[in-house]
């Protein structure tokens, strides 16, 4: 069922893949210089850095054998899916992890839509940082998204005093925010993931030698 998935390419170079709360069969092939997902489009090969897959709901069949040179990080979701990864290092996470039962240690809105989600932060190795995010539909429902941080967002976590939620650029959805000293510079390690409003995120980090200036991140 093609009709429910959708993509967005970010600026950070991320192609995110939503699937739907359907049984769908999503596949990604490296055609050229593009990579084509079945009944969507082509998105240009050098913009790519990383595939992110969140399958959703149903019994999902998630194909990306034929992309060679891009790694992914495939989410299944709710369901039984059949998931084959690329020719690069792939990371694959078969179920939601709301099926393990794990305590959502972060609230906020990080959709705007005024209703309080949970955020979740896992560290895998090799990978780095994993931010689950639980969105509320508002009716005893969620949706479920993943986003991969990556390694030098877990170095400024493990160094941090813990997470800083607020909406730290005025446009109505909370964001994710780390101070460290920084391990070098005599100064603070600042990192913030601004949220895209769909369970994705874009990082800025900076080290401020001089708190006292106002510089702020250029927003």
């Amino acid at each position: 069922m093609l009709s429910g998935i959708s993509a967005m390419l970010t600026g950070s170079g991320v192609l995110a893949i939503f699937g739907s709360a359907e049984s769908d069969n999503i596949v990604v092939r490296q055609v050229d210089n593009n990579l084509k997902i079945d009944g969507l489009g082509c998105y240009p090969l050098d913009k790519v850095n990383r595939i992110v897959v969140n399958a959703g709901e149903g019994d999902d069949v998630v194909n990306l054998n034929r992309v060679s040179t891009v790694p992914a990080y495939v989410f299944g979701g709710a369901g039984d899916d059949v998931i084959t990864g690329t020719s690069a290092n792939d990371y694959i996470e078969g179920d939601d992890i709301l099926d393990a039962s794990v305590t959502l240690p972060l609230t906020g809105d990080f959709n705007g839509d005024h209703r309080t989600d949970g955020l979740v932060l896992r560290y895998i190795d090799g990978i780095g940082l994993i931010a689950t995010t639980v969105f509320s539909l508002g009716n005893g429902n969620y949706a479920v998204v993943n986003d991969v941080l990556g390694n030098d967002a877990m170095q400024v976590f493990n160094a941090s005093s813990g997470p800083l939620v607020g909406d730290f650029n005025g446009d109505g959805a909370d964001d994710l925010a780390f101070v460290a000293q920084d391990a070098v510079a005599p100064g603070l390690n600042i990192v913030v993931h601004f949220s895209l409003r769909n369970g994705l995120w874009k990082t800025r980090q900076q080290v401020e030698t001089d708190p006292s200036n106002g510089r702020g991140f250029g927003f």
